[in-house]
């Protein structure tokens, strides 16, 4: 999993990419990308995502995305990237876990 915080933008993207790319080339069947704490993103980030989104499905993986930013998701929704990254909002929620406090099968 890797957390993005602050601006994601040119600069977030060159910051951010060194660490993305080793956690997106490895082995996970699934690689968790959460935007939580991100505050803004811009194509920079949307470029990044989609890098990422390419990297880890061409293994036969599966990429997901946190984001709960109205912005973001309404970036992603009019860039048409809503469909395929396919955004959830909990960590929980993108590993398939219970939310906490639930019981499986209740």
């Amino acid at each position: 999993m890797v957390e993005l915080h602050g601006e994601i933008d040119l600069v977030g993207h060159r910051r951010a990419a060194p660490v993305l790319d080793p956690v997106t080339s490895g082995d996970a069947r699934t690689v968790v990308i959460d935007l939580t704490r991100a505050t803004f993103i811009d194509c920079s980030c949307l470029t990044l995502l989609m890098r990422a989104w390419r990297r880890v499905t061409s293994r036969g993986a599966r990429l997901r995305v946190v984001c709960t930013n109205r912005m973001a998701l309404h970036m992603l929704s009019i860039t048409g990237l809503r469909a395929t990254l396919a955004p959830v909002a909990t960590v929980d929620e993108a590993l398939g876990r219970p939310a906490p406090g639930t019981r499986r099968g209740a």
